[in-house]
Formats: C-alpha cells, sequence, structure tokens
C-alpha cells in the first residue's frame, strides 16, 4: 500500500494567473509559478477577488498585473489593506528598505524591520493607519506606487 504524501503533486495544470504548465497536488494547491511567481492555491480559484489567500493581492488583481507586465504578486495599496485585515502581518519595501506590519495588543504597528525593529508609527485603527500611516512624512497611500514588494511577515 503506498503512504500518501500530502505534498506530492499529482495533476498538471496550469498557472492561474500566466497559464505557464504547473503542478498541483489532489487538492488544488502547488507550489510558486516558476513564471510569475504566484503560488497556486484552491481556494483562490474559488474566491478570485480574496486576498490573502497565500498571495496578498486577489487573483483577479494578480492576472491584471501580469497582464499589464507588472509584477502579479505586488499588492496595491487597498489588497494590501484588505490582506491585512484577514491576516494580520504584513511587510513590504519601499527605497530598499523592509517595513514591518503587525498589531501587538490592538495597536497596528508600522516598523522599519532592518533596523532591529525601529517604529515607525502607531495606529489605534485601520482607518487611522490608512490615513494617517507615513514614511518620513509621505503617507503611504501616495507613496505606494514605488513600493517593490509586498509579502506575509517574514
Amino acid at each position: 500500500m503506498k503512504k500518501y504524501n500530502p505534498r506530492e503533486k499529482i495533476n498538471k495544470s496550469k498557472c492561474d494567473v500566466c497559464n505557464f504548465p504547473i503542478w498541483l497536488d489532489k487538492f488544488g494547491n502547488g507550489d510558486d509559478c516558476p513564471n510569475c511567481g504566484w503560488r497556486q492555491t484552491e481556494e483562490s480559484v474559488d474566491y478570485p477577488d480574496r486576498t490573502g489567500v497565500r498571495n496578498i493581492p486577489s487573483l483577479n488583481s494578480a492576472r491584471k498585473l501580469y497582464a499589464e507586465g507588472k509584477n502579479p504578486l505586488l499588492a496595491d495599496f487597498n489588497d494590501f489593506i484588505d490582506a491585512w485585515e484577514g491576516y494580520g502581518e504584513l511587510e513590504f519595501t519601499y527605497n530598499g528598505i523592509v517595513y514591518g506590519l503587525y498589531a501587538p495588543k490592538a495597536i497596528i504597528t508600522l516598523f522599519e524591520s532592518i533596523s532591529d525593529g525601529k517604529i515607525v508609527g502607531q495606529f489605534r485603527s485601520l482607518d487611522e493607519f490608512r490615513e494617517k500611516a507615513n514614511i518620513n512624512g509621505v503617507l503611504l497611500k501616495d507613496l505606494w506606487h514605488n513600493v517593490t514588494n509586498t509579502d506575509f511577515l517574514q
């Protein structure tokens, strides 16, 4: 009797974002696409507008980004906020510096992760974060077009 290996890839398929050939397990999950980096998951197919399902942008957002020749894993500010609501610990890179976001004791904390956690700002609500979070006086929502990476907090 063959022992079941949950990581075994058994179904040949195509990436949900770029259509590159990939392998999936019996649940519809796969490794990162070697072409575009999308992390395959059955849930993202079932809920293509939901953010934070192994990837921060939604599947539909990633498809749109890829079609425009952009990085399909780079969440826009709204997708980042939506993923925050579902996950709660995220990071992004701006000007070569990685920033993290988490909420100990219900206070949303924005910190510079490569400087041993230097706190950049703290916010009592998501609305306050959305409207007031800034780096060196520039609001995140205004500098977001210069963000080069978004991911779950590593």
